[in-house]
């Protein structure tokens, strides 16, 4: 087990509140959240490939804010969440997609189904034998040559900030799934974050996706305080990996 369990936010009560309801519900004007989004997009953009004609599992959808940008870049989109708030949220923001409602104790998600799984802060609020269950049904869900993509909060192993890096490794090396390098996308405690707080205009400018990652490229051989965490972006595919533990051999 990793740590103490983190307790995720009401998401039923967030589902309407757009960007806050899924990034940062602090953040009032909104401005931070624009800039969060832009940077997260930019980095699934540049690392993770082409979605055009894909099928696409967005796992844990929340209230359709990716599903509906994969949708407007070519993607088939299907998502799935344990909120039926969000998923509500989803259908009505995305009718171009489809969705359901998630088990949370049974995470099933069809059989080579998906050239793409994508996964956006949800893997950090779960226990490690979760995690790695999740990680398992993604990859069956695969179809051959697919990949999963992950954008997560990376800490000092704080429940609720997620875990540390090489914590989600183990979970995808039992879940075998071969993981990327990851890569950091934007620091949780960043300056530039806190500037566009303030002054939310600032946030349209193009170059600031790029100066978050660079910022958080230059921080994070620091490591991290408590309560400080990290974006990082994992990508993985289907791995030829032996089971050696009870766990892995339990998948």
């Amino acid at each position: 087990m990793i740590g103490s369990e983190p307790s995720p936010p009401d998401w039923d009560e967030l589902a309407p509140e757009g960007l806050a309801g899924v990034l940062d519900p602090a953040d009032a004007a909104g401005g931070k959240n624009r800039l969060i989004d832009r940077a997260q997009k930019r980095a699934i953009v540049k690392h993770g490939g082409s979605v055009r004609g894909r099928q696409v599992l967005d796992f844990g959808c929340g209230n359709g804010r990716l599903s509906g940008w994969l949708v407007a870049r070519g993607a088939t989109v299907h998502g799935v969440d344990t909120s039926p708030e969000m998923v509500a949220q989803s259908r009505k923001q995305v009718p171009e997609a489809s969705f359901e409602v998630l088990d949370p104790e049974r995470v099933q998600l069809g059989s080579r189904s998906y050239d793409l799984v994508l996964s956006a802060g949800v893997l950090c609020f779960l226990p490690e034998m979760q995690l790695t269950k999740s990680l398992a049904a993604m990859r069956e869900s695969l179809r051959p040559g697919g990949r999963i993509v992950a954008l997560e909060k990376v800490s000092d192993g704080t429940p609720g900030l997620g875990w540390t890096l090489e914590q989600y490794r183990r979970c995808f090396v039992q879940a075998h799934l071969e993981l990327r390098e990851p890569r950091v996308v934007r620091l949780g405690f960043s300056g530039v974050l806190g500037f566009t707080a303030r002054r939310p205009y600032f946030a349209r400018l193009p170059i600031l996706p790029a100066i978050l990652e660079l910022e958080a490229r230059r921080h994070v051989g620091k490591g991290f305080a408590d309560g400080q965490y990290a974006d990082y972006l994992f990508i993985a595919k289907s791995g030829a990996t032996t089971p050696t533990s009870p766990l892995e051999q339990e998948i």
